[in-house]
C-alpha cells in the first residue's frame, strides 16, 4: 500500500510540473512583432495606410505605441514611402516574393502580388525571437495587453488568433517564427490569405467581446 501512494504521489508530481511547464507564460523578450504596412489602400484612394494621419499622427503610430511595451522588437513591412517608415527606426522589410522578377514571373506565383503572405515572409526573415505577433498599421485601437493575453493561451500551438463576435481576426495572432518559413510553400497553390495559412499549422483562437479594438480603419471618412 505505501509503495502504491508513494507512485501515485510521484505521478501526481509529474503531471503538475507537465502542466505548469505547458501554461507558463512567453516573456516579453521571447516575442516580436510584425507590422503590416504595404498594402495598397485602395479604399483610401490608394494611399499608403500607415501614414494616413488619425487624432494627430500617423495610423503605425498608434500600433506601434501599443505595441511597445509588449515585444522586444518590432519590424515593420513596407514596400513604398520606405524612408517615411525609416523615422521609426525599427528594421524595414520590403516583399521579397513581390519585388523578385523571378518569383513574380514564374507561375507558381500571382504576378499581380502575393498580400500580406509576402510581407510576413520577407519581414520574418528579420525576426530573431522565437514567437511574432502580427498585426496590420490600420489597427489603432488594439489592447495595451493584446500580446500577452495571446501568449498566455498558446500553449504548445503554433499560432493562436483573436476571435470576435465578428469573426477570426488573422491579423491579430500570435505564431512561432518558424511557422513563417512555410508561407513560401502555401503560396505556390496560390491561396494569399493569411487564414488559409493558418489554418495550415496548428491554430487555436482566443475568444474577446471586444470587436471594437480589432477593427481596420478602411475609409477616409473612419480618419475624421
Amino acid at each position: 500500500m505505501t509503495d502504491t501512494i508513494s507512485f501515485l504521489l510521484k505521478v501526481i508530481f509529474i503531471l503538475e510540473n507537465l502542466n505548469s511547464e505547458l501554461n507558463v507564460t512567453l516573456k516579453k523578450t521571447e516575442i516580436s512583432a510584425i507590422i503590416l504596412a504595404g498594402g495598397i489602400g485602395k479604399r483610401m484612394g490608394r494611399k499608403n495606410k500607415g501614414l494616413l494621419i488619425f487624432r494627430g499622427k500617423p495610423l503605425i503610430e498608434h500600433v506601434i505605441e501599443k505595441l511597445h511595451d509588449q515585444v522586444s522588437a518590432v519590424v515593420i513591412s513596407c514596400n513604398e514611402e520606405l524612408e517615411q517608415y525609416r523615422r521609426y527606426h525599427y528594421p524595414i522589410a520590403t516583399d521579397i516574393l513581390n519585388n523578385d522578377p523571378s518569383k513574380t514571373d514564374n507561375n507558381e506565383y500571382n504576378k499581380e502580388g502575393n498580400g500580406p503572405l509576402a510581407g510576413l515572409l520577407s519581414a520574418g526573415r528579420k525576426i530573431t525571437t522565437p514567437y511574432c505577433f502580427i498585426t496590420a498599421c490600420d489597427m489603432p485601437f488594439l489592447p495595451k495587453t493584446i500580446v500577452l493575453d495571446l501568449a498566455s493561451a498558446i500553449g504548445d500551438k503554433d499560432a493562436i488568433s483573436i476571435k470576435t463576435r465578428q469573426g477570426t481576426e488573422p491579423l491579430v495572432s500570435l505564431v512561432r517564427t518558424s511557422s513563417l518559413q512555410s508561407i513560401e510553400h502555401h503560396l505556390t497553390s496560390n491561396r494569399k490569405s493569411v487564414k488559409s495559412w493558418l489554418a495550415t499549422l496548428s491554430w487555436t483562437t482566443l475568444d474577446s467581446d471586444s470587436e471594437q479594438q480589432f477593427i481596420n480603419l478602411n475609409h477616409p471618412e473612419e480618419l475624421h
